[in-house]
């Protein structure tokens, strides 16, 4: 299965742009900016060699505002932190920047300026003092030197402003520096099908890292992974087994508007990056608007087959389990993932001689396993 994951990697990478510009259409942009009833459409491409070079995003406005392209690409600075752009005394287009992408003028190319009534027929224009018609698309291209490209698009453009760490609910683990995970299983016609989760760590946590923590703290989630890839993920009711046509796709960012691909869960985070993993095809989205996963604070620890209550959560000494099925055995993890402690056929487990903190218990009978979150003062 790695073979295969690596040819398409290998795929995506030569042959991604070319079949999305066949495809995107304005039905795509998912970034919108300004009012009105009239729209356009602006594509920025930095043709900078990356998995992710261009972008798309929808413009409203009035049909009497009589704005012109600069005016597009104005707004989209003004409603994106992470866009900005820079024209000349004379009007000419200079710099871009858009989160790790920047393109500026003479160095080593200039801009092109593109106009049409779609993305395959965009011809160049006079620049972007052009005045916008309702429908119609606008483009700039990083290349004009020894001859121009017209614009392609990779991606519709996310907004950074869509989710942020602030609206994570679930936060695993101990540490002085935090990291967004997403789980997106893009499944078409179901709401909602991606999720959230904070994890805090100190000094830096692989990707692989991340995901056990999360699956082994929300009993929800179960993850499967192979060669450093993710095989199966199936989350209360949802699932993404990887064929021979669909498989997870793996990006890493800072916040929804700049994932970048990435081969494996080796991949490294530090504070405040994020992770995220889409299910899907070739050209499949990045990971999309997320629902923050929440918390089980029921007090009861559950999986199809048991339940089981533990009590006093939080626990300074003995932690009590009460269960209709006979426990056969139980486990404490801690949040690093390492199991600490073991007991066989008992109800009490004595936590007196562990450090405060966070911990894991799993219990099982003949029926099966069940998991609840337990913290220790």
């Amino acid at each position: 299965m790695r073979k295969i994951f690596t040819i398409s990697l290998l795929l995506f990478l030569l042959t991604f742009s070319t079949k999305l510009s066949a495809q995107f259409t304005a039905t795509d942009i998912k970034f919108w900016v300004g009012e009105g009833s009239a729209s356009s459409i602006f594509v920025v491409d930095f043709r900078d060699g990356t998995s992710d070079p261009s972008f798309a995003f929808g413009f409203h406005y009035g049909v009497n505002d009589n704005f012109n392209f600069a005016d597009m690409i104005q707004a989209v600075a003004d409603a994106e932190p992470n866009f900005a752009f820079n024209q000349s005394d004379m009007g000419f287009l200079e710099n871009i920047f858009y989160n790790n992408h920047s393109a500026l003028a003479s160095h080593p190319d200039w801009w092109s300026t593109w106009s049409g009534d779609n993305l395959e027929e965009m011809y160049m224009n006079q620049g972007t003092s052009e005045l916008l018609i309702d429908g119609r698309w606008y483009g700039v291209s990083y290349g004009f030197m020894p001859e121009t490209a017209k614009p392609t698009v990779t991606y519709p453009a996310y907004s950074s402003q869509w989710f942020s760490s602030d609206n994570v609910g679930y936060w695993i683990g101990e540490g002085q520096n935090k990291s967004v995970v997403v789980l997106d299983f893009n499944l078409p016609g179901e709401a909602p099908v991606t999720y959230a989760w904070g994890v805090r760590y100190n000094g830096n946590i692989t990707a692989k890292d991340a995901l056990i923590l999360i699956a082994q703290m929300d009993s929800g989630l179960d993850i499967t992974i192979a060669n450093d890839i993710i095989t199966s993920v199936t989350y209360y009711g949802l699932s993404g087994n990887v064929t021979d046509t669909n498989s997870w796709k793996l990006f890493k960012g800072t916040d929804m508007s700049d994932w970048v691909k990435v081969q494996n869960l080796n991949s490294t985070l530090a504070n405040n990056q994020w992770f995220g993993a889409t299910f899907g095809t070739l050209n499949t989205r990045r990971p999309f608007i997320p629902t923050a996963a929440q918390e089980n604070t029921a007090g009861i620890g559950h999986n199809n087959k048991i339940t089981f209550i533990a009590y006093p959560n939080p626990v300074r000494d003995v932690l009590n389990l009460k269960s209709e099925e006979i426990i056969k055995s139980s486990e404490v993890i801690n949040i690093t993932g390492q199991k600490v402690k073991t007991f066989a056929n008992t109800s009490q487990l004595d936590f007196s001689d562990l450090t405060e903190g966070v911990y894991l218990v799993k219990v099982y009978t003949d029926s099966g396993m069940a998991t609840q979150k337990v913290i220790k003062q």
